[in-house]
C-alpha cells in the first residue's frame, strides 16, 4: 500500500478489499442502518445502492467509485479497526452472500465456496470460519447467522431487521438480474464478481492511531454529508480526546446504552440537542456542532462533557420513563411518576433542557425546600423564561438584554426569591 509520512493509502476493488484482510466495527460505531427501500428523504436505501452498481456494470465503465474507507489496526488483534465505510461493507458483504446463495442453489458448490472467501476464513486456532468482516456489538452475532453460517436467524433489534431486509432485497434483485440472462446466466454472475472485486473501487486510507484516523474522518466529512449529529459529535469527542481516548469511548457507549439507540437515531440527536441546551442554552440542531466545537478543545474538556453526557443520558431516560428506576432511588413519591407520565402524554418536550438542569443542579432536598414557595426560580427569572424559552425571536433579543437584566437583578433581587443556589444560578443564566 503506498504511503505519505504516518498515512498509507490505496484504490482497490470493495471485494478485494475484503478478501485481503480481517476487518472490525467499533463499539462505538453506529449499527447497519441502510434501509432496502427509501423511506425518508434522509436515509440512504440499498434500493440506489443496487441500481448505481447495476448501472454501471450494464454501461461497461472501467471504475465505479463508492467512496472511502478510513481504517487503523486495532489494539485487540490483528484486524483492522473501521472508522468510516462499514455500511458500504457490509451491504457488500451482503450483496457477495446472495451472489454465494445463488451459485449454491444452482448446484454450483464450488462456485460458492469460492465466493465464500470473500466473507470468511478458516482459523486454524478457533478451528471454525471466523467473518472477514465483524459488525459492532449489537450486529455481529445476527450478521453471522445471517451471512457467514446461514441459518435463517430471527431479528430482535430494528438494524437486523434492516440486515435482514437488505440481503433479501440483494437477493431477489440479482436473482431476477441474472435470470434475464437465459443460457448466459452463469456468466452474468461471474460479471458480478469480477465487476465487485476489481471495479467497484474504494479509497483505502490508513493511519496508525484512532486519534489520526478522527481527524481524516473529520476532514473527509467536513460537510456533514449521510452523517447525523451524533456521527459528528461523537467524532470531535474521540478527535479531541487525545490519550485519552478510552475514557471518553467509555462514556460514549454509556450513553447510548443509557438510552438503548445508536448514534444515529433520531431520539439521541434529539436528546444531544436537550442536553446541549440544558447546559449552555437554548441551541437549535443547525447550530449545536458548532456550539461543540467551541466549547470542546482539550482533552480533559472532551473526557469531562463525555462523562457528563453519560450521566445526562440516564436522567434523559427516566424523563421517558415514568418507572424508570431512577425515580424510586431518588425517593421520588408516585405523584412525581404520574407527573412524567402526563407530559409524555401531552408530548411536551420543550421543558427537558430546563428538566435535565434541574436534575443535574438540584438535589431532592432541594427541590422539596423550594416546594413551601413553589418555584426553583423567582417570579422575575420565570417571566423572562416564559417570554424566552420558547420563542426564538425573543430568545435572540433575549441573549443581548441577558447581561444588563442581571446586573439589575443582582442590586435588587425580586420578592419571593428561593435562597440563592448554583443551581438557581445556572438556571437563571439559561433563561
Amino acid at each position: 500500500m503506498p504511503s505519505r509520512g504516518r498515512i498509507a493509502y490505496d484504490m482497490v476493488g470493495i471485494a478485494s478489499l475484503l478478501e485481503q484482510d480481517e476487518y472490525r466495527v467499533p463499539i462505538y460505531q453506529r449499527s447497519y442502518a441502510w434501509e432496502a427501500v427509501e423511506r425518508r428523504e434522509e436515509t440512504v436505501a440499498v434500493e440506489d445502492f443496487w441500481t448505481d452498481l447495476k448501472d454501471a456494470l450494464n454501461s461497461g465503465e472501467p471504475d465505479y467509485f463508492l467512496g472511502s474507507v478510513v481504517l487503523t489496526p486495532s489494539e485487540e488483534d490483528k484486524r483492522l479497526t473501521i472508522i468510516d465505510g462499514q455500511q458500504r461493507l457490509a451491504t457488500t458483504s451482503l450483496l457477495l452472500a446472495a451472489l454465494r446463495d445463488l451459485w449454491q442453489e444452482r448446484g454450483e458448490p464450488a462456485q460458492a465456496d469460492d465466493v465464500d472467501k470473500y466473507l470468511s476464513t478458516y482459523d486454524r486456532r478457533a478451528r471454525d470460519d471466523v467473518p472477514r468482516l465483524m459488525l459492532n456489538q449489537d450486529d455481529d452475532a445476527f450478521y453471522r447467522a445471517l451471512v457467514v453460517q446461514p441459518s435463517n436467524p430471527s431479528p430482535s433489534r430494528d438494524s437486523h431487521e434492516r440486515l435482514r431486509d437488505a440481503y433479501a432485497y440483494l437477493k431477489e434483485r440479482l436473482d431476477a438480474d441474472v435470470d434475464g440472462y437465459g443460457r448466459k446466466a452463469e456468466d452474468r454472475l461471474l460479471n458480478w464478481l469480477d465487476f465487485l472485486d476489481r471495479q467497484v473501487v474504494v479509497i483505502t486510507v490508513e493511519v496508525p492511531t484512532e486519534a489520526d484516523a478522527f481527524v481524516i474522518f473529520e476532514t473527509l466529512n467536513d460537510r456533514g454529508m449521510d452523517l447525523t449529529i451524533g456521527d459528528l459529535l461523537k467524532n470531535y469527542l474521540f478527535m479531541r480526546a487525545g490519550s485519552r481516548l478510552e475514557a471518553v469511548k467509555s462514556s460514549w457507549v454509556a450513553a447510548l446504552t443509557a438510552l438503548d439507540v445508536s448514534a444515529e437515531n433520531e431520539n439521541f440527536v434529539r436528546f444531544l440537542r436537550h442536553y446541549w441546551s440544558s447546559r449552555y442554552g437554548a441551541t437549535r440542531e443547525r447550530g449545536l456542532y458548532a456550539s461543540v466545537k467551541k466549547q470542546i478543545t482539550s482533552p480533559a474538556q472532551a473526557v469531562a462533557h463525555a462523562s457528563d453526557l453519560a450521566d445526562a443520558a440516564k436522567d434523559y431516560a427516566a424523563l421517558e420513563s415514568p418507572s424508570h428506576e431512577y425515580w424510586k432511588r431518588r425517593g421520588f413519591t408516585t405523584t412525581t411518576s404520574t407527573n412524567v407520565d402526563i407530559l409524555l402524554r401531552l408530548e411536551l418536550e420543550q421543558n427537558r433542557p430546563l428538566l435535565l438542569a434541574v436534575m443535574k443542579y438540584f438535589t431532592k432536598a432541594d427541590t422539596k425546600d423550594a416546594s413551601g414557595t413553589g418555584q426553583l426560580v423567582s417570579p422575575g427569572d420565570r417571566s423572562r423564561r416564559d417570554r424566552r424559552w420558547t420563542n426564538g425571536a425573543s430568545l435572540r433579543r433575549g441573549r443581548r438584554e441577558r447581561s444588563s437584566r442581571e446586573d439589575q437583578d443582582r442590586r435588587r433581587p425580586p420578592q419571593g426569591a428561593v435562597p440563592d443556589h448554583p443551581g438557581r444560578q445556572h438556571i437563571r443564566r439559561l433563561l
